[in-house]
């Protein structure tokens, strides 16, 4: 479960740094970007791999 945690957090991070600062979807430089959202978009992207990877193993 801390292995989860890790890169939960880590992934989480990354794509947040990536969404605001590359794309230009700060809640401070865009107000009108949903930031629950995003949150949702990037949780899933990294969940769901993790997710195949742990029923195959």
């Amino acid at each position: 479960m801390n292995f989860f945690l890790q890169f939960v957090l880590l992934e989480r991070l990354t794509a947040a740094l990536g969404e605001w600062f590359s794309i230009g979807s700060s809640p401070w430089g865009n107000p009108q970007t949903s930031q629950p959202g995003m949150f949702a978009y990037w949780a899933c992207m990294a969940l769901v791999p993790l997710a195949f990877w742990v029923i195959w193993d």
